[in-house]
């Protein structure tokens, strides 16, 4: 599992220069806090919550069937941790338009969190890419139920292009209610899905590309399948300057690189795999 911490804003669709496209309800990105949460009366710590936002692919220009590949959540909270420890991410159909009709589970995916990564944003790439069609409806729940931790989703009250959703069985709020209409919290979640062309045999074969530490401080490694051949790396800024790096043993080496948000581009046998990563 890949996870990579940004700190970017992120318009409401983005595309990146590998047709990758970011379906966001937020509409400003630059502040993560932490927000509303069911929480203890005796020890004040946030459990039992579920976060949700839904999309609908078609909604933000998209024409043609996608692969879902994965989700970014901020991180509002994450104390009171014994570091890491797990929220969950599960992806749900409808058979009505959110929050209404029965929901079907179509994957759910443990996430590593630490109490560094509060004020920034988690990518975790799904072990499992979902293609989807331009009119379904994405589900998305972030959900803890961890009674030893205060996790609450980042989130700010920057704007926002649809209701946030929180539901809370503790707090006796059975199904996702906007929040809003939770004692008139407007706590905007950030919480996005990202979609890239729909994966065939080469994809697939890209999606087990492993690219790590992220964030990096001196070394990326490069973990690739026994029949993906990496031919060339390259390393862009956020203006699109691109850096001299090589790839050399499976690493690169980053030591030299400003702290910042930065593109990979993999030149391989399969395809080219591009991926935002950060130098801290």
């Amino acid at each position: 599992m890949k996870k990579i911490t940004l700190l970017l804003v992120a318009l409401a669709a983005t595309t990146f220069m590998t047709g990758q496209t970011v379906l966001s309800h937020s509409t400003d990105e630059s502040t993560i806090e932490g927000g509303v949460a069911c929480a203890s009366q005796e020890t004040g710590i946030a459990t039992d919550n579920s976060f949700w936002r839904s999309y609908t692919p078609s909604e933000f220009g998209v024409t043609e069937a996608m692969s879902l590949t994965s989700i970014e959540f901020g991180v509002g909270t994450a104390d009171f941790a014994v570091a890491p420890y797990t929220v969950t991410v599960n992806l749900y159909s409808s058979d009505d338009v959110f929050p209404a009709g029965s929901f079907t589970l179509i994957t759910t995916q443990e996430v590593p969190v630490v109490e560094a990564d509060a004020g920034t944003k988690l990518v975790v790439t799904l072990d499992e890419p979902y293609n989807v069609q331009p009119d379904d409806e994405i589900i998305i729940e972030v959900m803890d139920d961890d009674e030893a931790v205060n996790f609450r989703i980042g989130q700010n009250t920057l704007g926002e292009t649809a209701p946030s959703y929180l539901s809370s069985a503790g707090c006796g709020i059975a199904t996702p209610t906007p929040t809003e209409d939770i004692g008139a919290f407007m706590d905007d979640f950030i919480l996005n899905a990202v979609l890239s062309p729909e994966l065939g045999v080469g994809n697939n074969e890209l999606s087990q590309v492993s690219i790590f530490p992220n964030p990096a401080s001196d070394v990326l490694n490069i973990k690739t399948p026994a029949t993906v051949e990496v031919n060339s790396v390259a390393i862009y800024d956020v203006l699109g300057k691109r850096s001299n790096v090589s790839l050399a043993n499976g690493q690169i080496n980053v030591a030299n690189l400003a702290k910042g948000v930065y593109i990979l581009s993999l030149e391989t046998s399969a395809g080219t795999l591009t991926e935002k990563i950060v130098k801290k």
